[in-house]
């Protein structure tokens, strides 16, 4: 049997059988014959039920071959490709899988890139200057009263700070009952 029909029996194409011959995998069962004057040999399969074996167990083998019996693709030997949960997954929704979270990955990139996208530590950051800014703000209020409303006297000062303090505080003891409780959001 030349190499095409041996493709034609497996199902491939000649092209990964020409392979496999000139790599040397299924050297065990072919017989090279002369052709021609020049010196040119070509394989022919002797040993079919051989040849077979040698093609499935080639290095590299991975697209599925048909077996003698004509309907059965042979097994990768680390099995199937499987998801997280244990189910079989083709090959062609695995290349799907990988190319949308690859979409996800350029995307996320292009985002941080541009300045869209910033670190949870870098937004954490910012917003603690933020707080800190607005907490020195509203403990100024007092000082600011004063300044802009002469007859107040220092224990109306006194008494404004203390009543930003207590607002401030209230918000505090808010946010960490509510970290605690796991809501988020406004309640």
């Amino acid at each position: 049997m030349n190499s095409s029909n041996f493709a034609k029996h497996l199902g491939v194409s000649h092209v990964a059988v020409h392979k496999a011959i000139a790599g040397g995998d299924l050297d065990g069962a072919i017989s090279w014959i002369p052709r021609g004057k020049i010196g040119k040999k070509y394989a022919e399969i002797v040993d079919l039920p051989r040849a077979v074996e040698l093609w499935k167990a080639r290095r590299g083998a991975c697209a599925p071959a048909l077996g003698l019996d004509g309907g059965q693709p042979r097994t990768m030997e680390h099995g199937p490709p499987v998801d997280q949960d244990g189910e079989v997954i083709d090959i062609a929704e695995a290349r799907l899988r990988y190319e949308t979270a690859r979409a996800k990955n350029e995307e996320l990139a292009y985002q941080v890139a541009s300045g869209k996208l910033i670190s949870v530590a870098s937004a954490m950051d910012i917003f603690g200057r933020q707080i800190a800014e607005a907490k020195t703000a509203i403990m100024a209020l007092g000082k600011h009263a004063r300044s802009r409303i002469p007859h107040l006297s220092v224990d109306d000062v006194v008494t404004i700070e203390e009543l930003c303090r207590d607002a401030l505080e209230g918000l505090a003891a808010g946010a960490i009952q509510r970290q605690d409780t796991g809501t988020e959001g406004r309640t």
